[in-house]
């Protein structure tokens, strides 16, 4: 009686089962009824989530393509400003993460400087 995706029980099943023999078929008209409205219930909600998924797979899919573009244009910008006004862009192209470990505490380190040289 578990459905075999999620390993939890299926109720509809079990309603079935209960319900319904193959040679006498449904105990109750009612029976019949509330089965076929599960069955459509759960078909719903299935359609539904297929929706959202492939709602979020386009929506990835335009936001993908808006991060390529301006990767792009800034690459452009990149290398007029670097035909415009040569090593403008040294500063932008450097690293902005040293490639070297320093001392947090090292007194010439710009980012501790005291307050008095100020």
């Amino acid at each position: 009686m578990e459905d075999k995706g999620t390993g939890r029980l299926d109720r509809i099943k079990l309603w079935k089962n209960t319900h319904y023999k193959d040679t006498k078929g449904w105990i109750h008209p009612v029976a019949e009824e509330k089965y076929k409205e599960m069955v459509d219930i759960q078909t719903t909600q299935q359609a539904h989530v297929v929706g959202e998924e492939n709602t979020t797979q386009r929506e990835n899919a335009k936001l993908c393509q808006v991060v390529h573009n301006l990767q792009s244009q800034n690459e452009r910008i990149l290398a007029l400003l670097k035909e415009i006004i040569p090593g403008a862009t040294t500063r932008i192209d450097s690293p902005r993460v040293p490639t070297t470990p320093h001392s947090s505490s090292s007194p010439s380190s710009p980012d501790h400087e005291s307050l008095d040289d100020h």
